[in-house]
């Protein structure tokens, strides 16, 4: 029996070897692009580093893991974007909390930090214009030009239509152009 919460669960040896096996060789595959897709979204490779792993420990008790029709790869960046959008909230929260005065010298810290890191005016221009986006723009424009999903990969994950992934991504290039060009 394996217990996951207030949830029993009965499984055999051999389906847990069998989970183990897929779960590592899914980690070999996608933890450094689960990484990359968490630190996009949440700006802190401390907490994307939290969040590749916590969603490799949650794939591992995913019972619907062991179907052979199971797309790991979605399954995964859609529980990164779920535990970053909750890192965010707890971010966005935090910061509400803060003074004006210590808002302003976090705020000049942080964009010093990226303008010391980017070492090219073009990669800062567009990094900028990305980062003025909202989170649910940057996710879309992400998945399908970094990680070159497709639209049906990514309807999977951000549970909408392809149609709906379709007119978001064309929305969110439109406003990340408008941006770049305003720079």
């Amino acid at each position: 029996m394996l217990y996951f919460g207030d949830e029993i669960m009965s499984a055999s040896k051999e389906d847990m070897k069998q989970n183990f096996i897929k779960a590592e060789e899914a980690f070999g595959k996608y933890s450094e692009k689960v990484f990359a897709f968490a630190l996009t979204l949440t700006g802190d490779a401390e907490e994307a580093r939290d969040i590749t792993a916590e969603a490799f420990v949650k794939l591992l008790s995913e019972p619907a893991a062991a179907d052979p029709d199971f797309m790991v790869k979605s399954w995964l960046f859609k529980v990164a974007a779920n535990l970053s959008k909750n890192f965010m909230m707890r971010f966005v929260r935090k910061i509400m909390r803060l003074p004006n005065y210590l808002m302003d010298a976090f705020n000049s810290s942080v964009s010093d930090v990226h303008a010391d890191a980017l070492r090219k005016e073009e990669f800062d221009l567009l990094d900028r214009a990305m980062k003025s986006l909202d989170a649910a723009d940057r996710q879309i424009i992400y998945l399908r030009f970094y990680e070159e999903m497709s639209y049906s990969e990514i309807a999977g994950i951000i549970e909408a239509p392809e149609g709906t992934v379709a007119s978001r991504l064309s929305r969110a290039l439109r406003r990340l152009s408008d941006e770049f060009e305003s720079r």
